[in-house]
């Protein structure tokens, strides 16, 4: 195996120089894509750095890491669908931050609809990406 120890990254023009740190420090972490519910049983389609996903009812759900972030400060993005199959149903989805802050090694999240009531609702498709500090 080879190791590659460099300083500075640019591209072919020698321009748009960055440290490997600077490099690291901005990519995904982690990510996953899971089937909420919904008709469906709750499971993971794909992802990069989770374990498992926790079901905990109607719209709620705890992503499970595979390691831990190195504080509680990471910033996450998602996105929420129906099932797509049930092409008669389609609405308008949210996915927020669970109300209990999250923890270095899990993530608390919950889908709602947008229709006015803001109910909880399980979504067939769920996609959360985790950018911070490991």
């Amino acid at each position: 195996m080879s190791t590659l120890k460099v300083n500075t990254i640019q591209d072919t023009s020698g321009g748009s120089g960055f440290t490997p740190s600077s490099v690291g420090d901005g990519l995904i972490k982690c990510w996953v894509n899971f089937r909420g519910g919904n008709g469906n049983t709750t499971g993971i389609n794909d992802s990069l750095g989770v374990s498992s996903i926790t079901d905990n009812g109607t719209g709620h759900y705890f992503i499970n890491f595979s390691s831990n972030f190195a504080n509680i400060n990471y910033c996450m993005t998602g996105t929420a669908t129906e099932d797509l199959t049930n092409s008669g149903s389609r609405g308008e989805v949210v996915v927020a931050g669970d109300r209990l802050p999250h923890t270095v090694g899990q993530c608390r999240i919950f889908s709602q609809t947008t229709n006015g009531t803001a109910s909880p609702r399980d979504c067939g498709r769920v996609e959360m990406h985790f950018v911070g500090d490991t």
